[in-house]
């Protein structure tokens, strides 16, 4: 569902003939903003925010939103002449068009005022919606890198990826109009000429983030991880916010920023993770960017605002079923410490920040930046070993290096020890996937990854705690990101990895430590990563997404230990993952984030059984929510919101029946 505003609800029972049932009452006030909540999204193209941004870049969540296009969108032939426009310039101003159309969409007769806005001293166009001032459009009009008439390295002129990729070369990219190709009177000379050193690009998109006030900035995948297509823009457009945002640390210089980024072309490979109302409204939004349908080629839908893409066809209809960001938060990245605190760790201001529970139970001290970290991947793993001790597992951006840091004592952390990366090429360390760790019967840990060859290597700590160097390979085929690994109530170690082709599973051999993968996928693809936790009797029990339907899904252990093969949907729709964790009595609850941008909960309705009751936590967040106990039993839920800040929800009382509080900032 889509909530528009974010608020909490209070938790009520009820009896009925089928036994205790759980539903959410009125929402309550919405709680504290760290700071005042602004989305900048910065995207390379016209249209790159409704294929790979929607549902999370919505206007109506009533946060201040700032849309920038880097590109005028102007490398297909589109606006060659004979064609449907007579020049690039003519054809990026209806790209706009359909833009302000897709923005205002459900807005009666929108109007939009268009100001220039001086940046780093590039005059740039800026427009307001005048029906809803807090969505606003930005138009850098640069040239895509695919323009046949600037050739990257002539005549001074780079694309935007390889300028990033050679700072000091001393070439610059342009905007629409530099050239008499782009249009002459069809490119408007207040925005024409623009000239973009590195420097001078890295300023500007710094100056926006500053301009916006930007709590959470979205961008592109800088990062493909996966042997697949690469648009340049894309890439050389999020490198530049990834770099340029090291220069904005959040309104008030108060640390609150919040980089996420998304895939693109990737998302092919994985399932449609898409609800169909979430798809249908996705897919209407687009529709009205490209226009009413031409009518003059038959079999082909041909808009009048950007004739090139068919939303009908299976390359953009893809993009329309599905959101993939490319780092996941996941769903391990809060756990209790020794003193009985929950602590949470994530990558905030581009450093891995920790917040910890000032007492067991109490408030939150945080965002703490832990000494030493730079820019990871926002996938990390929080978890303590079998010896009381927490570790922070992720992986640094500069290198694609898995790094890992402990703790010190209760809330101070050591130095990061750098665990490798097991692809021997450095050009292939980028096909690295998300570290899945989990603390084995010894209380040492093991983390596992994707390798570049698609499968899995395993790095296991020494007795002494140090960490060998080399990896192994245990197999694996067409394994996406997000690992999960937990132990089995014998302490042997289950894994479980999203394949192209089917939910993989691994299951360690105690006595030798290998890993045999079973022969066949124990599940269907999932869309997004699995959860693993047990049931009162002990047994193991997996969630995830499920693919096409976008419902929570679930296997389980048999008494024998075999796994169900089979998926099944108890909903609701989730986005991302799903959080699972054992209650004090015995029942789970999961945790997922809805199309809505909320909460939901999924409640078991008794130890060993099945789900059947769905309470709404509300909220607009971001990320996946993970839960988690705290000392005294009581479930908490985390999860971050467009304020660049950690809130939590929290049971008054220990037990799956019991009512959750408002929501509340964690920290500062």
């Amino acid at each position: 569902m889509r909530i528009r505003t974010k608020a909490a609800a209070g938790l009520a029972t009820f009896l009925t003939t089928a036994g205790l049932a759980a539903v959410w009452g009125p929402p309550a006030s919405a709680d504290t903003d760290a700071v005042a909540p602004s989305v900048l999204a910065i995207l390379a193209h016209p249209d790159d925010d409704l294929l790979f941004m929607e549902p999370d870049l919505k206007e109506d969540y009533g946060v201040p939103t700032t849309t920038v296009y880097v590109t005028g969108g102007d490398a297909t032939n589109h606006g060659d002449a004979g064609k449907e426009f007579p020049d690039p310039c003519a054809y990026s101003a209806s790209r706009f068009d359909g833009l302000r159309a897709a923005h205002s969409r459900g807005v009666q007769n929108p109007t939009w005022t268009k100001a220039a806005i001086t940046l780093d001293g590039h005059v740039i166009e800026e427009d307001t919606l005048d029906q809803r001032p807090t969505t606003k459009l930005v138009f850098l009009r640069l040239h895509e890198a695919g323009n046949g008439h600037f050739k990257s390295g002539q005549d001074g002129f780079a694309n935007i990826y390889d300028l990033f990729r050679d700072p000091k070369s001393g070439l610059q990219e342009k905007s629409e109009g530099s050239d008499p190709a782009d249009g002459g009177g069809d490119c408007d000379p207040q925005w024409a000429n623009q000239k973009y050193t590195y420097d001078g690009l890295l300023k500007t998109f710094t100056e926006l983030m500053a301009r916006s006030q930007a709590s959470t900035v979205l961008s592109l995948d800088p990062n493909v991880g996966y042997d697949y297509v690469r648009n340049i823009d894309h890439i050389g457009v999020a490198r530049f916010v990834g770099a340029a945002s090291l220069g904005w640390h959040g309104p008030e210089n108060k640390g609150h920023l919040l980089l996420r980024d998304y895939r693109t072309y990737t998302v092919d490979v994985d399932p449609a993770n898409l609800d169909a109302a979430t798809a249908a409204d996705k897919q209407q939004e687009f529709l009205s960017y490209v226009g009413p349908d031409r009518g003059d080629i038959k079999g082909r839908y041909h808009g009048r605002n950007d004739p090139e893409p068919d939303p009908n066809n299976a390359f953009y209809s893809g993009f329309i079923h599905r959101e993939y960001p490319r780092w996941t938060n996941g769903v391990a990245w809060a756990a209790l410490d020794s003193t009985g605190s929950l602590n949470a760790a994530a990558t905030l201001d581009n450093k891995v920040q920790v917040w910890r529970e000032d007492a067991a139970g109490g408030s939150w001290t945080g965002p703490k930046p832990v000494p030493g970290s730079g820019p990871m991947a926002s996938a990390l793993t929080l978890i303590k070993d079998g010896f009381g001790t927490l570790h922070i597992v992720g992986i640094r951006l500069a290198d694609n290096q898995i790094v890992t840091t402990a703790e010190t004592g209760p809330g101070t952390w050591g130095p990061w020890t750098v665990l490798g990366n097991p692809n021997p090429d450095p050009r292939q360390e980028a096909l690295t996937g998300n570290p899945a760790v989990v603390a084995e019967r010894d209380g040492r840990l093991t983390v596992f990854v994707r390798n570049w060859g698609s499968g899995v290597s395993v790095l296991r700590q020494n007795p002494d705690g140090s960490w060998p160097s080399d990896w192994a390979d245990i197999k694996g085929y067409l394994v996406r990101d997000d690992l999960t690994a937990g132990l089995a109530p014998d302490g042997h170690v289950e894994l479980f990895a999203p394949s192209i082709g089917g939910l993989l599973h691994w299951s360690e051999v105690p006595d030798t430590g290998a890993y045999p993968i079973d022969p066949v996928p124990v599940g269907p693809a999932t869309a997004g990563p699995v959860s693993i936790s047990r049931n009162s009797d002990g047994r193991m029990q997996i969630f995830y997404v499920q693919a096409d339907t976008g419902k929570v899904a679930t296997q389980w252990q048999r008494p024998n230990g075999f796994w169900t093969t089979t998926s099944g949907a108890i909903g609701p729709i989730g986005l991302e993952g799903v959080s699972a964790n054992a209650g004090s009595d015995g029942r789970m609850t999961l945790a997922t984030r809805n199309p809505g941008g909320g909460v939901s909960l999924l409640v078991q309705d008794a130890p060993n059984i099945g789900f059947s009751t769905f309470p709404d936590l509300g909220n607009v967040v971001l990320g996946a929510p993970v839960v988690v106990l705290d000392r005294r039993g009581r479930q908490v839920v985390l999860a971050f919101e467009r304020d660049g800040a950690l809130h939590a929800a929290r049971q008054s009382a220990p037990g799956a029946q019991s009512p959750y509080g408002a929501w509340e900032l964690a920290g500062s």
